[in-house]
C-alpha cells in the first residue's frame, strides 16, 4: 500500500507507510516478515526482568528451558538463574524484584517458557528488543525508524502447554504500539493500543487482578507485579546481540 500524500512527523512521505503489527506467541513470531524488527513482550515476567537487569548494566541470555540454561551457563561461565524461589536464597531468577540487586557486567542465563523461549527462537533475526510496560515508550523510540515492527505478545500457558491469552502482554504490546506515532497500526495493533489507553491509569490494579498477577501475589511475589506494572520508568532498551540481551 502506498500513500503518496502522507506526512510523517511533518515530512512528506512517498512509499509504503511504516507498519506495526501485534501477534501472539511462537506462531506469530514465525509468521513475521523476515525484514521486520521484533519486539518481545512478556510483562510477567521475562522482559520486565531483562529490563531491570539492563538498568543495572547487566546482561541476560535467554534459554527455552532450565536444561538448556544450565548447559549455556556451564559453557560460557555465566551465572545460572534458577526457579523463582531461588530469589529468597540470594540467587537470580525470573523475579524482577530479585534482579534489582544484580551487579553491573554480570551475565545471567535465564529460562522461561514464553519470553525467553521466543527470544531464543528470534536470535537469528536482525533486530530483536525486549519491551515491557516499564520501557514501552523507549522501546518504541528505539524501533521507530523501522518500516516493519512486529510486537510479539508472549502469552501464558495452560497446563497442557497450549498458549492462553495474557492481558498483561496485550497491554504491554499496546503500550509500544501506541507510542509508535509514525507507524500505521494494523487492526490487531490498534486494538492492543486501545486496550492500553483504557487501562493505562490502572495498570497496578489490573495486573493484580488478572490470572497471572493473582498467581504471583498468592505465591508471595507482590513486588514482582508492582515492578511489572510501572509505566515508562526506564529509558533503556535491551537488544538481543550474540545471544544475549544488553544495552
Amino acid at each position: 500500500m502506498r500513500y503518496p500524500h502522507a506526512r510523517v512527523k511533518g515530512v512528506d512521505y512517498v512509499g509504503p507507510m511504516p507498519e506495526c503489527n501485534v501477534v501472539w506467541g511462537a506462531n506469530g513470531l514465525a509468521a513475521a516478515p523476515a525484514d521486520a524488527v521484533i519486539v518481545i513482550v512478556d510483562v510477567l515476567s521475562f522482559t520486565t526482568t531483562v529490563g531491570v537487569a539492563a538498568d543495572r548494566d547487566a546482561y541476560v541470555v535467554p534459554a527455552p528451558d532450565q536444561t538448556t540454561a544450565r548447559r549455556i551457563a556451564a559453557e560460557s561461565g555465566a551465572e545460572l538463574a534458577g526457579p523463582r524461589r531461588t530469589t529468597a536464597a540470594g540467587g537470580f531468577s525470573l523475579s524482577p524484584a530479585g534482579m534489582t540487586k544484580i551487579p553491573a557486567n554480570t551475565t545471567v542465563v535465564l529460562a522461561s517458557p514464553n519470553g525467553a523461549t521466543l527470544s531464543a527462537a528470534a536470535a537469528e533475526r536482525t533486530v530483536v528488543v525486549a519491551a515491557a510496560l516499564r520501557n514501552a515508550t523507549a522501546a518504541a523510540a528505539a524501533v521507530a525508524a523501522a518500516e516493519r515492527v512486529v510486537v510479539v505478545a508472549s502469552g501464558e500457558r495452560y497446563p497442557d502447554g497450549t498458549i492462553r491469552f495474557a492481558l498483561e502482554d496485550w497491554l504491554g504490546a499496546g503500550a509500544v504500539a501506541a507510542a509508535l506515532g509514525n507507524h500505521t497500526l494494523t487492526p490487531e495493533a490498534g486494538a492492543a493500543a486501545a486496550a492500553f489507553t483504557r487501562y493505562r491509569d490502572r495498570l497496578h490494579e489490573v495486573l493484580n487482578r488478572i490470572e497471572s498477577g493473582r498467581e504471583l501475589v498468592e505465591a508471595g511475589y507482590p513486588d514482582d507485579v508492582a515492578i511489572a506494572a510501572q509505566l515508562d520508568v526506564s529509558d533503556r532498551v535491551p537488544r538481543l546481540h550474540n545471544g544475549r540481551y544488553g544495552v
